[in-house]
């Protein structure tokens, strides 16, 4: 099996804003291909991209990667939640105190 390269690219958004950012598993031999395989793609021509390192065959083996191929890796940002209390309404209570005539 070919190495696998861990590649990010940044993209500038039409409408401003931060660069969006997207992964790549890359199964070729050598950096340079996969940096070149890369940029053939219309959206990826004028992207920054940075080789992170080398995926380890154990992380990439689920994916059943064969020499050539490229993955987009979708990264999912798990955002905490503020704890929220919820509000009770309060409630009516009977009244409890002896009305005098």
């Amino acid at each position: 099996m070919a190495k696998v390269w861990k590649i990010t690219a940044y993209e500038e958004r039409m409408g401003g804003g931060p660069p969006l950012k997207k992964c790549f598993l890359v199964a070729m031999s050598h950096q340079f291909a996969a940096m070149s395989a890369l940029r053939k793609r219309p959206t990826l021509r004028d992207a920054d991209l940075t080789v992170v390192g080398e995926a380890s065959p154990d992380d990439v083996e689920w994916l059943d990667v064969k020499d050539g191929e490229i993955f987009c890796v979708m990264p999912i940002f798990m955002i905490a939640r503020q704890k929220r209390t919820l509000k009770r309404k309060p409630q009516r209570r009977k009244s409890t105190r002896i009305k005098s005539r």
